[in-house]
């Protein structure tokens, strides 16, 4: 599968989860910034799944940009909008041509 650059379409952040420490050394964690890409978005499915007797809306969206070195299923892609998803896999398309990010989001 060769990657369409002409089709990403959509400016998200990639997201890493950082420790520091509060003022009485507790540790504090935050989501920073790795990097600032074009993307494409290709939802897939809404689901509702069930979570201590409460229904869950997940929506799962597969997202392709450029290849990166560094993304991994430890973090985290945040849309324009601020809908953050949560990183479940990453695809390599090509030889390093781009990646397949496959996310969920819940609310």
């Amino acid at each position: 599968m060769a990657m369409n650059i002409g089709k990403l379409d959509r400016r998200v952040t990639i997201q890493q989860l950082t420790t520091t420490q509060d003022s009485w050394n507790h540790p504090v964690e935050s989501w920073a910034t790795l990097a600032t890409v074009w993307a494409t978005k290709q939802p897939r499915r809404a689901v509702e799944p069930t979570e201590a007797q409460q229904v869950v809306a997940l929506g799962l969206v597969d997202w392709f940009i450029r290849y990166r070195s560094d993304v991994t299923a430890q973090l985290r892609l945040l849309e324009a909008d601020g809908t953050a998803y949560e990183i479940t896999g990453v695809q390599e398309i090509g030889r390093r041509e781009g990646l397949k990010l496959i996310t969920e989001t819940r609310t």
